[in-house]
């Protein structure tokens, strides 16, 4: 019951991050908050009134459909309260309430992880030596962790794929939206064998905020970081200071001094990081876990997964609420009367619609077509 009622919480009632924490902390659990009286939430000052609103309605049903629904389409949901969640994450400030999962799964607790970040637009030397590390580290048993974005990102996933090491992608957006879309197959390839994450539910698209936000994840995640390119300003040294806060091994690729893209990591190690000019610098430190990992994934039969899309069929009710909506919102109630349908089938319906991008949701329970 708790682990549904902080997905409710997340996805069903859209509650922020900074939100459910603050319940965890207040009320001891989302199940006790979910049995507060209506007045007791009204009264409540750390919510914005569309969460109030969205929580009044106790939609724990919706809950349900909606985790059957991810699931039947290769999308878990854990939560701190199952083993499988990371430890690693109990550490960090701000621990996410939940992760959603998909792709072929990989331990998150009997590994040892290596974060790897850098600039999106980044140098021919970056990638290069992004990829060729990334492929090192993966070879020594170590599971390679990025965010699957342009540049440093996708070298990192590249050389740990081509070492036959599953590999992990901390997602800024709902594991469903596949960003930056070139990335596709990337994202198709790390899920046969590897997975991506986000503590974002499904449909969630990325923003300025939510990137920023994931890299904590990333670090947290992760025994070292290694950060291969960043200018001065870069989000990657966002990562790398959530990781010093961590605790974790930092690592660094030198650059040119008179290149930009070199500014961040040169200064990483002034700072201290570790320099890393070869795979070994940084397996170097956990050689004896890496060797029992290591016999293991050679023992292992890997197999490769389809790729799921978070595609919904088209039942006959689904079929029906398309050809009522327009770009004008309407709201629950009327949709139902139109279909001479329940509330209870209709927002089932609309819920796995939303999920597949097939309708817009509007405060107060209201519906559109999507834009085109």
């Amino acid at each position: 019951m708790e682990k549904l009622c902080r997905l409710w919480l997340l996805a069903i009632a859209r509650v922020g991050r900074n939100g459910v924490n603050h319940i965890l902390n207040k009320f001891g659990s989302a199940e006790a908050f979910y049995n507060l009286s209506a007045k007791e939430i009204q009264g409540l000052k750390f919510l914005s009134d569309s969460e109030k609103e969205r929580i009044l309605k106790k939609e724990l049903d919706l809950a349900k459909n909606y985790l059957s629904y991810i699931e039947n389409n290769q999308t878990k949901f854990i939560t701190p309260l199952d083993e499988e969640f990371p430890r690693a994450l109990f550490e960090i400030e701000d621990c996410p309430q939940g992760l959603f999962l998909r792709g072929k799964g990989v331990d998150l607790n009997d590994n040892i992880f290596v974060s790897v970040v850098g600039a999106r637009k980044c140098t021919q030397y970056g990638y290069a030596s992004a990829k060729t590390l990334s492929k090192g580290i993966a070879n020594e048993g170590a599971i390679i962790v990025s965010g699957m974005a342009l540049g440093i990102d996708s070298a990192a996933h590249e050389g740990a794929l081509e070492a036959g090491m599953p590999t992990i992608a901390v997602f800024g957006c709902g594991v469903n939206v596949v960003y930056p879309p070139t990335n596709h197959n990337l994202m198709k390839r790390i899920m046969e064998t590897g997975m991506v994450i986000s503590e974002y539910p499904v449909n969630t698209e990325p923003s300025k905020y939510t990137f920023p936000e994931r890299n904590r994840i990333i670090s947290g995640i992760a025994n070292a970081i290694l950060v291969v390119e960043a200018t001065n300003r870069s989000g990657s040294l966002i990562t790398a200071r959530c990781a010093a806060e961590q605790g974790k091994d930092l690592f660094a690729v030198p650059g040119n001094i008179n290149s930009v893209y070199s500014g961040g990591t040169n200064e990483l190690i002034k700072d201290g990081a570790h320099l890393v000019s070869c795979a070994e610098d940084v397996t170097f430190y956990y050689k004896s876990q890496l060797e029992h990992i290591k016999k293991r994934f050679n023992t292992e039969n890997v197999k490769s997964n389809e790729y799921y899309s978070l595609s919904c069929a088209n039942n006959d009710i689904e079929a029906q609420i398309s050809s009522i909506l327009t770009s004008e919102p309407i709201s629950i109630e009327v949709i139902a009367s139109k279909l001479d349908a329940s509330i209870s089938s209709v927002s089932t319906a609309l819920l796995i619609m939303e999920l597949a991008g097939k309708v817009i949701a509007y405060p107060g329970a209201k519906y559109s077509s999507p834009i085109n």
